[in-house]
Order: structure tokens, then C-alpha cells, then sequence
């Protein structure tokens, strides 16, 4: 089946001839797993549209292995048809927080980002165009702190679809001045809500935050790459200054130069006096989304001494970590609020999504901060706390928040425990939670493929800890392609043929 770019084909979500090289993970997870709900592509489909539509790995790492399978196979059932078209949620049960047909734009960055992989993309131009100028595009997609504008036009310019991209740019434009005019304040940063930013009960609380100020740089400089490709060199321009002007006032004030480290400066809300010296303690905290502004190129070089502090175990780093806040800080894991989602601390898979997509940037772009190898070993912790032990037997599983120390899954837990105790919960609703990435950790970070101006680079941060590994089935611009490493050589094919081989990195034009 060809990629689809306009609409989506619903024949790829029908039953086909399954594959005996993914069915012992797919029966595996269709035997362990219960299916709570079903939407588009019932768990009787998934293995045909799998091996249909996803890029197949083969690692060493055989517990990596599953858990790739096992996150594309819960992406799956997040697939859902509308009466406008296909889109991706977050929860499975429907939750009185989401907006329209349940869609939740908070995670919305990291559906495109693991969707884009599959080859029938023709639901994720569905979800966008939900956001962009569906039913989703008035209210929904202000309701959560997100970079929407940046993942798209990286997504549209990737796929080399400008007339995709022409068709959303208005929207985007509109987009982009509202949440100026929806979150600006006069300091010429931008504040938001910790709970907005899907971060509830954060020790920093809400201020001029790290995370929104960086998504508001990205959309910008992402915007204008779109302006100019589809030839607004003015609008291009206007853009690029305001995002250089936000990055100078990100340095300003977000950078703490005595902890070397980004954070939020505290604020009350939008009109309220920012606290520029971080004179309340209290609220004074090293959090993981220090991190962000690495991930979308705020940061300077002499900054990236931050990530040492991710294998620091008075700081971030922990056997199911990383923690989202400094482990250091008094209160740490102190939050007594009855609620399940807690940003004080617990360990939250979008979290350590955002930061090992940082460390993969910073990586690629030639830092001498961190390895390679450290960040393998990062996403191999990743990788194991997917599980989940009870009654004597561990399955794979993925929910909200975990303990850092433990592994449980602390959303769950204390789900069960309000239930009990006459609160009433949506028991089971984190179960297979659509809220991070981690196919894309896998394709993008340890397989090192992106594609950027008509070049499609395979620049695996994987060697030196893999000896060997392979990917097929990887669709780029409707052409397929395989990806092999034996231990000595690197090699990139299509239709059997070998395009490009090297020892370490391959470059490819697509034209």
C-alpha cells in the first residue's frame, strides 16, 4: 500500500495476512493486554496493520525490541474515527477534561512525532487538520501548552508537501498570534499555568516557564521556515526576529547561571509581577523541563553541562528516572494533595521523552557534553520501566506517572485507593497511555534517521552499543527503504539495492 496524503485510506485498517516476524510480540501483547476499548483498528487488526504500516526493527536489545512493538501497538488503539476524519487520543475512555471526540491537545507534539514514522499517514494529516482548522482549532487546542505549529511544519516540510503546508498556513499564522495574545505578558516572555503546561503540582508552579517559552521559539522559527518555503520572505523575517528576541529574553531570565540550569520564574499569573530573583525557595527548583529549551535550540554550548545532572543521583537520575524534579529539593515527592497526577518529582514518561529527544539534539549536533552511550543507557531505563508486576506475572504496560524508585505506577495505584475510598475516578483511563514518545526515541535517536532539506540521514547514536541492527519497512516521501548495520559497515537500500553505505553516517538526496 502506498503512503496516503490526503485523507485516509480505511483499507489499511482491515484485517491482511499477518507476519510471522512481529507475531510472537503482537499475540504476545494481544494475549496479555485487555482490550479496554476498541476505535479504529481493533487488536484483531493490529498485527497486519503493523507489519503493513511500521518500521521493523531487529536489535540486539531484545527488551527495546518489545517495548518498540508494544508502544506502536497501544499507538494503534489510540486511532480513532470521527465524523471529520481519523484522530489520535490520549485516553482511551473518555474523559470530561478532553475536548471534542476526546482529543487532548497537551500530547498532541508527541502523536505527530510517533505517527510520522508510519507509512499510511493519512490519519495523522486527519489529526492535524483537527487542530489546525477542524472542530479541535477554536478552543481545544489553547487548552494545553504545546508546540502544534512547530511539529507540524516540521512534519509538512519533511514530507516535501507544500501544498499541505499552504493549505494549514493560514491557520498556523492565526494560531501563533493568538497564543501571543492569550499568554504574552510585558516582560516580552511568556507565562502559563504548571497544570496548562500538563504538569500539575510542579514545585516551580506556574510562571514564565521553560516549557511554553520554548514552544513559542520553536513555532516561530518553524513558522518561518514554512513562510519561506511556501516564498512569505516577509512574514519569514518578522517571525525569525521575534523568535531571537524571545531567545535573548529566555537567557535573560529562565537561565539561572549559579545552578546552570533553565527555570521557571515564578509568577501568580499572567499580570502579576514576575519574581525575576527566585526569592521564594519554596518554588526555586532545578525540574526536568530545564531541559526543553536543548531540545528546540535556545541553548548555548557552554549550557550543555546540564546533562551531567541526569546521571546524578542527587539530582535527576534514578533506576526508573528521571525524576522530574531535583531529588535534592525539600519538597521533593512531598506533595500531600490527593491527586494522581503529581510533577514534584515521580518520574513521567512525557517528561523523559522531551529530554532524550534534547540529549538525541544536542548529540547530532556534536555535543562532547554527553555519549552516545549514555544516551542509550537512558533510553534503555526508559525502555524497562514499561512493565507492570502483579499476580505473580509482569506484562507490558505504560500509564501516567511512576515512582522513580520502584517502577509502580503511581497514577494507577492511587486511581484504585480514591475509588475505594468513595472518590470518584476513572479507574483504568492511564492504561495505555497516549502521552510520550518512544518508537521515535528509538527511529530518530538510536537509528539517527531525519530528514531535512530533501536529505534523508541515518546517523545512529546506537554504535558502540549495538553490534549489529536493522530497520525495514521505513517509508520516506511514499519510497521505502532498509537500514542495516553489521558490526563494521553501515548501509541504507531501496527495492534490494544498496544507495549509500559508510562506517558511521549516510546522507541520501530524495530528489
Amino acid at each position: 500500500m502506498s503512503a496516503v496524503r490526503h485523507g485516509t485510506d480505511a483499507s489499511c485498517f482491515k484485517e491482511g495476512a499477518f507476519v510471522k516476524s512481529i507475531a510472537k510480540y503482537i499475540d504476545a501483547f494481544c494475549a496479555e493486554c485487555p482490550e479496554n476499548k476498541v476505535n479504529a483498528i481493533p487488536d484483531s487488526a493490529s498485527l497486519a496493520f503493523l507489519e503493513e504500516n511500521l518500521p521493523l526493527i531487529e536489535i540486539p536489545d531484545k527488551q527495546m525490541e518489545e517495548t518498540y512493538y508494544f508502544r506502536a501497538w497501544t499507538y494503534r488503539k489510540h486511532i480513532k474515527k470521527t465524523e471529520d476524519g481519523y484522530i489520535v487520543t490520549e485516553f482511551l475512555p473518555d474523559v470530561p477534561w478532553a475536548g471534542v471526540d476526546n482529543a487532548i491537545s497537551c500530547p498532541v507534539a508527541h502523536h505527530i512525532a510517533e505517527g510520522r514514522h508510519f507509512k499510511n499517514k493519512g490519519f495523522l494529516y486527519d489529526y492535524i487538520r483537527h487542530f489546525a482548522m477542524g472542530r479541535g482549532s477554536e478552543k481545544d487546542i489553547y487548552s494545553y501548552s504545546n508546540p502544534f505549529i512547530d511539529e507540524v511544519c516540521r512534519f509538512v516540510l519533511a514530507e516535501g508537501d507544500l501544498a499541505f503546508g499552504r493549505e494549514l498556513y493560514p491557520h498556523l499564522c492565526r494560531q501563533y498570534e493568538k497564543l501571543k495574545e492569550l499568554h504574552g505578558t510585558t516582560s516580552g516572555l511568556y507565562f502559563s499555568y504548571d497544570n496548562k503546561d500538563g504538569m500539575e503540582y510542579s514545585i516551580s508552579g506556574p510562571g514564565l516557564r521553560p516549557t511554553f517559552n520554548s514552544y513559542m521559539y520553536a513555532d516561530a522559527m518553524s513558522l518561518a521556515a514554512l513562510a519561506d518555503a511556501l516564498g512569505d520572505g516577509e512574514m519569514a523575517e518578522e517571525l525569525r526576529a521575534e523568535a531571537g528576541t524571545l531567545r535573548s529574553l529566555v537567557h535573560r531570565y529562565l537561565y539561572d547561571a549559579k545552578d546552570g540550569f533553565y527555570k521557571t520564574v515564578p509568577a501568580a499569573d499572567k499580570d502579576a509581577d514576575p519574581d525575576f530573583d527566585r526569592s521564594d525557595p519554596d518554588h526555586d527548583c532545578r525540574e526536568e523541563i530545564g531541559y526543553v529549551p536543548f531540545l528546540y535550540g535556545l541553548s548555548e554550548k557552554e549550557e550543555e553541562g546540564a546533562f551531567r545532572l541526569l546521571f546524578d543521583e542527587t539530582c535527576f537520575a534514578a533506576p526508573y528516572g528521571p525524576t522530574t524534579a531535583d531529588r535534592s529539593h525539600p519538597r521533593f515527592m512531598k506533595c500531600t494533595v490527593k491527586h494522581e497526577c503529581l510533577w514534584d518529582g515521580p518520574s513521567w514518561p512525557y517528561a523523559t521523552s522531551q529530554t532524550l529527544s534534547a540529549m538525541e539534539k544536542i548529540l547530532h549536533d556534536g555535543t562532547d557534553a554527553v555519549t552516545r552511550e549514555e544516551y542509550m543507557s537512558l533510553l534503555s531505563t526508559f525502555s524497562r520501566s514499561h512493565t507492570l508486576t502483579e499476580g505473580g506475572r509482569t506484562i507490558p504496560f505504560i500509564d501516567e506517572d511512576l515512582d522513580p524508585f520502584t517502577g509502580e505506577w503511581i497514577a494507577r495505584d492511587r486511581i484504585v485507593e480514591m475509588k475505594k475510598e468513595g472518590i470518584d475516578k476513572i479507574e483504568g483511563r492511564g492504561m495505555y497511555y497516549n502521552h510520550s514518545t518512544f518508537c521515535d526515541l528509538v527511529l530518530s535517536g538510536a537509528f539517527g534517521i531525519s530528514v531535512k532539506d530533501d536529505t534523508l540521514t541515518v546517523d545512529p547514536l546506537a554504535i558502540g552499543t549495538w553490534k549489529t541492527f536493522s530497520v525495514e519497512n521505513l517509508t520516506v516521501r511514499g519510497r521505502t527503504f532498509a537500514i542495516a548495520y553489521d558490526g563494521k559497515a553501515l548501509s541504507l537500500s531501496e527495492g534490494g539495492r544498496v544507495i549509500a553505505a559508510g562506517e558511521r553516517k549516510l546522507s541520501y538526496s530524495l530528489l
